[in-house]
């Protein structure tokens, strides 16, 4: 097999890749398919960084849009306009739709008021000195009422400056770049083992199918084809995601994995029907 980024190349550009796969070690096509993981689960690492930088940047402008200025300032929480302010909205979370209650008053000496609203799981009461977080929990068992939990978060450990769109970059940027090493091993976890479950049913699919074939494949040939057709089919995929359009990964997946999977058995079929053909032939 040639190098790795020739290699990465030719599998997805050419379709006579395929047609040498016979010759080629099944332990050097492993290889091949796990430096390629190991490279397009990081570009799929860097969407989820930028799927995050968007939200905060969205969340950001919501808050503009929608909430008084705000601005923290030496540990301290500042709202402008009439006060208390009271906001509702609706948010998705788990495939529920929850009522999302915000209440602000940063007046000194003032405190807002609590509604033990079950209709309101999620409450943010934004004070002077602090934000207190209020929710039920999102599953509840049925005739029972959930008491509400509350999270405190202290404004001094807030990011300085106006609540803009940048607010929340600030806020959980960094947090996100820590944890962005988990976010890579998740993926390739995820990745790893979703590719093991598919190469294993299309092998032992296609091989039990190849038993009726006048000229039947093996196992191993069936393999390194399906292994070799995983790389553009992920490459495909993880491009894909950074483009705005509503079709499900998993079927551009397929949809791609099926083109050069079945072309490769194809060319494979013939590579080999065309050796067995010189071989066989008369001497003469």
């Amino acid at each position: 097999m040639p190098p790795f980024f020739v290699s990465f190349v030719n599998a997805c550009t050419s379709f006579k890749f395929y047609e040498k796969l016979p010759d080629t070690p099944p332990e050097k096509v492993l290889l091949f398919l796990v430096k390629a993981v190991l490279i397009l689960t990081l570009l799929n690492t860097l969407h989820v960084l930028y799927l995050s930088h968007s939200l905060f940047k969205t969340m950001g402008q919501w808050t503009i849009d929608n909430l008084p200025p705000l601005e923290i300032r030496e540990g301290t929480i500042r709202a402008e306009g009439p006060q208390p302010f009271w906001t509702h909205t609706h948010l998705s979370i788990a495939h529920s739709n929850q009522l999302m209650t915000i209440g602000i008053d940063t007046r000194p000496g003032h405190d807002l008021s609590k509604p033990e609203d079950p209709d309101k799981s999620l409450q943010f009461l934004v004070g002077p000195s602090h934000i207190i977080m209020r929710n039920q929990p999102i599953f509840t068992k049925p005739g029972r009422t959930n008491a509400f939990r509350e999270t405190a978060i202290d404004a001094r450990k807030l990011p300085e400056g106006p609540v803009d769109k940048d607010f929340f970059i600030r806020l959980f940027g960094p947090g996100i770049l820590v944890v962005s090493p988990l976010i890579y091993v998740a993926l390739l976890c995820f990745t790893v083992l979703a590719l093991t479950l598919h190469n294993a049913f299309f092998t032992l699919v296609t091989g039990f199918m190849e038993k009726s074939s006048v000229s039947p494949l093996t196992l191993a040939e069936i393999l390194k084809v399906c292994l070799c057709a995983c790389v553009p089919a992920l490459l495909v995929t993880s491009l894909y995601r950074w483009v705005p359009l509503d079709i499900r990964s998993q079927i551009i997946f397929i949809l791609t994995f099926a083109i050069y999977y079945l072309a490769g058995l194809t060319l494979v079929r013939k590579r080999l029907l065309m050796k067995h053909f010189w071989d066989t032939r008369p001497k003469p």
